[in-house]
C-alpha cells in the first residue's frame, strides 16, 4: 500500500512538473516530444542495419522511448491533476494561458467577453471579442459537467457538481459560494448538434466548435460572416490528451523493441549467431 501510494505521489509530483514546463515553455516541450519520436526509430535503423545491432545506439532509442513514456505519463496525470486553489494560483497566476483541450462551456457577457469552461485545468479563460487571452482563474469541480454563465450584473457563475456553485466577478475575483444551481436554469444558455453557443448584445454568436483533436470557438456576425476567433496553436495538441496517449504507446512500442533487442545481444543466441556471422564473412 506505501508503496503505490509512493508510486502515485511520484506521478502527480511529475506531473505537476511536466505541467509547469509544457504551460510556461511549450514550444520547448513540443520540440523535446517530438525529439523523443523521431529519434528512436532513426537509431534503431541505424543499429540494425548498419551497426549490426550496436549497444549504445540501441540504449540511446530505449533512453529516449523512456523519456516519451514519462513526459506523456505525466501530461496525462498533470491534465487531471487537483492542488489547492491557493498552490495552484500561486503556481499559475491569472496572466498564464492554458492549452484548450475539451471546452465544456461558453459563456459571454454584457462587454461581450467570452468565457471558456476548460475541463481538463478546472480553468475557466476569459478572452476579447477577438480572441484575444485576457486572463484565467481555476474553480472547484467534483466530477460533474462543468458549466458556466454570465449575469446580468458582471458576475461569472460556475458550477462543476456538488451542492453549489462559485460566483466570480469578470476579473476572477472570488466573490461567494451559493446553493447549486444549473447553466440551464439561465437565459442565453442552448445546445446544438455542432456544440455550445452564445449570443453577446450585438447580435454575434459564439460557438464552440469541437473535433478529435481540440475545440475552437468561432464567431457568427449577424451578416452571417464567420471566422474562427480561438483556436490551439498545433505545438498544444502534442501536450495534452488524446495525443499524449498515442505517444505513449508509441514510446512503450520503441521501448520494448530496443529492450528486447538488447536482452537478445546479450543472450547465448547472439553469441551462436554472430560467430556463425563471422564464419561466412572469413
Amino acid at each position: 500500500m506505501l508503496v503505490l501510494l509512493a508510486l502515485a505521489a511520484c506521478v502527480k509530483g511529475l506531473g505537476l512538473l511536466v505541467g509547469l514546463a509544457t504551460v510556461y515553455y511549450p514550444r520547448t516541450c513540443t520540440c523535446l516530444v517530438l525529439t523523443c519520436v523521431i529519434a528512436p526509430p532513426i537509431l534503431l535503423v541505424s543499429a540494425v542495419a548498419i551497426s549490426r545491432f550496436r549497444t549504445e545506439l540501441l540504449s540511446a532509442a530505449l533512453l529516449l522511448s523512456g523519456l516519451l513514456c514519462v513526459i506523456t505519463i505525466s501530461i496525462w496525470s498533470f491534465s487531471g491533476i487537483w492542488w489547492p486553489q491557493a498552490v495552484r494560483a500561486r503556481l499559475f497566476p491569472k496572466g498564464v494561458q492554458f492549452p484548450l483541450g475539451p471546452v465544456e462551456g461558453i459563456a459571454v457577457d454584457g462587454d461581450a467577453f467570452v468565457y471558456l469552461a476548460l475541463r481538463n485545468y478546472s480553468r475557466i479563460q476569459k478572452y476579447s471579442s477577438e480572441g484575444e487571452f485576457v486572463s484565467g482563474w481555476f474553480v472547484s469541480t467534483w466530477g460533474g459537467r462543468f458549466e458556466i454563465w454570465a449575469e446580468g450584473d458582471g458576475t461569472i457563475h460556475a458550477f462543476g457538481g456538488g451542492t453549489s456553485h462559485e460566483v466570480f466577478d469578470a476579473n476572477g475575483t472570488f466573490i461567494e459560494r451559493r446553493k447549486t444551481q444549473s447553466r440551464e436554469d439561465h437565459h442565453g444558455a442552448s445546445e446544438t448538434a455542432g456544440g455550445a453557443l452564445e449570443v453577446d448584445a450585438n447580435g454575434n454568436v459564439y460557438q464552440i466548435e469541437p473535433s478529435s483533436w481540440s475545440a475552437k470557438v468561432t464567431k457568427i456576425t449577424p451578416d452571417g460572416k464567420k471566422t474562427t476567433i480561438i483556436e490551439e496553436p498545433f505545438y498544444d495538441h502534442l501536450l495534452r490528451v488524446p495525443m499524449s496517449w498515442w505517444l505513449m504507446l508509441i514510446g512503450l512500442l520503441m521501448g520494448a523493441l530496443c529492450g528486447g533487442l538488447l536482452t537478445l545481444k546479450t543472450s547465448p543466441f547472439w553469441k551462436k549467431w554472430k560467430l556463425r556471422i563471422e564464419r561466412r564473412e572469413n
